[in-house]
C-alpha cells in the first residue's frame, strides 16, 4: 500500500530493543499527504475560435466524469481535478500546451479536436510518460502512420465512418449514381474523403465520383467553395454530396450555403464526422442530411448512457443547443472513464502501471462494452448514422430519427500500426 512504511525502516525508528513487536502490532503509521493527493486530468481542447463548441461540449462531459467520480470518493481514494488548456487549432499552441502539463507533472491527457494537433502533441507524451486519450480526434493515422504507444483513441475513426457510410451507399442510398465532396482542408478531410471514395467503389464498382472541395478550418468567405458546387448543376435525383465537416466551420458553411439552396440541390447529403449541431444551428430550415458518428444518444438503452443523459439534462448548456448529450460530450467523459478503468484495473495512479492495462482493456460505455483494441488502440464501439432534418413542430426546430447503429466488427479496418 502507498505510504505503508517497511518495518526495517519502523524498526530504525522506534529503537531495535523493543520496536519489533510494537511495529507489528501497532496501526499502520498513517499515509504522507502527498499519498491520496488529486489526480490531475490535463485538457487539450479548442476552447477558443470558430470551433469553441467542440471544445467546450468536450469539456462538459470531462466534467460530467470528473464530478460523478468524485462523488463516488474518487479512484483509488483520489479526487481528480481538471487541468484545461487551448489548443487553439494549432499544432504549435498544442506542443506549448502539453510542456506545461508536463511541467506541471500532468500525466493523463484528453480532449483534442484536430487531429494534426494530436500528432504534433504525441512526442511530448512519449518524452515525459503521459498517456494520452483523444476525446474527439478521428484521423485513421493516430491508429496507423502516427500510431504510439501512449495514445488511445475513443471516437470511431475516421475508416470506422466512412466504412459505415460506403455500406450505407451501396446498400440504403442506391438511388445516388455519383457523389460529390465537401471537407476541411487539412488531414481528416481529406483522408476522409479519398478513403470513401475506395470504399463505395469497392462496395458498388458503378457509382461515381465528381466536384470536390476543401475549405479552411478557420472559415472565412467561403462563397467561392459553394458555387464552385454548383457549378457543376449536381442532380436532384442522382447526385449525393458527402461532408466531413464538423462544429463551428460546419454550421459556418452550412450557413453561407443556405441562400444557396447547395444542400437542397443534391438527391442525398451524408456527414461523416458531424452531428445534429448543424441541424441546430439550421433549425427548420435545415435539410435532410444523415450524419453519421460514433454516438447518438437515442440509439442506446443501458444504465450509463440513461445517466449521462439524465446528467447532461441537470446541466446549463454549452456548445450546441441540441437535444440531448452531443457526440462530442459523450467522447470527452468516455475519455476519463476509460482512465479511471485503467486505473482500477492497475490498482494504481502510476502513468506507466496504467498505460499496461489500457490495451485490449474491456470497459462499458455509453453505446454498450467496449474495449481498446490491443493492436492499434482504438475503441472498438459502434457507428451510429441518424437521419436529422427541418420541423417546424419542435421545440428545438429539427428532429433526429431513424438511428441505425452499426457494430465495430463491422466497420473497423485490419489494424495496422506503425509501431513506434
Amino acid at each position: 500500500m502507498i505510504g505503508k512504511r517497511p518495518l526495517a525502516a519502523c524498526a530504525i525508528m522506534l529503537g531495535l530493543s523493543m520496536t519489533l513487536a510494537a511495529c507489528s502490532a501497532s496501526p499502520a503509521a498513517p499515509t504522507s499527504k502527498d499519498d491520496k493527493a488529486p489526480i490531475k486530468i490535463g485538457v487539450i481542447g479548442t476552447i477558443t475560435g470558430n470551433s469553441a463548441d467542440v471544445g467546450q461540449t468536450q469539456l462538459d462531459g470531462i466534467k460530467i466524469a470528473v464530478e460523478e467520480l468524485n462523488a463516488k470518493g474518487g479512484v483509488d481514494g483520489h479526487q481528480l481535478t481538471i487541468v484545461s488548456k487551448d489548443e487553439q487549432l494549432s499544432p504549435t499552441a498544442t506542443v506549448q500546451a502539453m510542456r506545461e502539463l508536463a511541467s506541471e507533472g500532468v500525466k493523463f491527457v484528453t480532449g483534442f479536436t484536430s487531429s494534426a494537433d494530436v500528432i504534433a502533441a504525441t512526442p511530448i507524451a512519449e518524452q515525459n510518460g503521459m498517456i494520452i486519450i483523444t476525446a474527439g480526434a478521428t484521423s485513421t493515422a493516430l491508429t496507423t502512420t502516427n500510431f504510439s504507444k501512449n495514445l488511445f483513441e475513443v471516437a470511431s475513426n475516421t475508416s470506422m465512418m466512412n466504412a459505415a457510410a460506403a455500406h450505407l451507399a451501396a446498400t440504403k442510398w442506391k438511388a445516388v449514381k455519383e457523389w460529390q465532396n465537401v471537407g476541411f482542408d487539412y488531414v481528416t478531410g481529406h483522408g476522409s474523403w479519398d478513403e470513401f471514395q475506395a470504399l463505395a467503389k469497392k462496395a458498388n464498382p458503378s457509382v461515381g465520383f465528381g466536384q470536390s472541395v476543401f475549405y479552411p478550418l478557420a472559415g472565412g468567405q467561403l462563397s467561392a467553395y459553394i458555387t464552385s458546387l454548383i457549378s457543376t448543376n449536381p442532380s436532384k435525383k442522382s447526385t449525393g454530396l458527402f461532408v466531413s465537416t464538423f462544429g463551428g466551420g460546419a454550421v459556418t458553411f452550412a450557413k453561407q450555403a443556405q441562400p444557396y439552396n447547395l444542400f437542397d440541390k443534391y438527391a442525398l447529403v451524408a456527414n461523416v464526422g458531424g452531428g445534429e449541431e448543424l441541424a441546430a444551428a439550421l433549425g427548420a430550415e435545415s435539410p435532410k442530411i444523415y450524419y453519421v458518428h460514433d454516438y447518438f444518444y437515442a440509439a442506446y438503452d443501458n444504465k450509463i448512457n440513461n445517466n449521462l443523459i439524465a446528467q447532461w439534462e441537470k446541466r446549463p448548456k454549452v456548445g450546441p443547443k441540441v437535444q440531448g448529450p452531443h457526440a462530442w460530450l459523450y467522447e470527452g467523459y468516455t475519455a476519463v472513464m476509460a482512465f479511471a478503468n485503467a486505473m482500477e484495473k492497475a490498482k494504481s495512479t502510476d502513468a506507466a502501471k496504467v498505460l499496461a492495462k489500457l490495451p485490449g482493456m474491456k470497459f462499458d460505455t455509453a453505446m454498450g462494452p467496449a474495449h481498446f483494441r490491443a493492436e492499434d488502440h482504438l475503441l472498438m464501439a459502434p457507428v451510429t448514422a441518424v437521419e436529422c432534418s427541418g420541423d417546424i413542430t419542435s421545440e428545438f426546430g429539427y428532429k433526429c430519427e431513424n438511428p441505425i447503429s452499426v457494430p465495430a466488427k463491422d466497420v473497423a479496418p485490419a489494424p495496422n500500426p506503425t509501431k513506434k
